[in-house]
């Protein structure tokens, strides 16, 4: 699946917020853009439960450009938490 992940901000010491790109290792929070048919196993397919607009945290993904725009390509194993909208 690709998922569009917020920036992470994060406040100075005067309140100022400051937006940064997410770093190996962070858990990260982001919305579903587009979904497979789902994991093929012989002559069947498992079906994902996830759809787009659900809202997922993560802690795995690639980086991808697709259609202009940056997302990250997940597996859904590596989901740890899914908000349906």
């Amino acid at each position: 699946m690709l998922v569009e992940v917020a920036e992470a901000e994060s406040k100075s010491a005067s309140g100022l917020i400051i937006a940064r790109t997410p770093e190996p290792g962070d858990i990260l929070l982001g919305t579903v853009k587009v979904v497979g048919s789902g994991k093929v196993q012989q002559d069947f397919v498992i079906p994902m439960t996830v759809k787009v607009g659900d809202e997922i945290m993560f802690n795995y993904g690639t980086r991808v450009n697709y259609d202009g725009k940056e997302y990250f390509l997940v597996m859904e194993s590596d989901i740890m938490m899914i908000t349906r909208q």
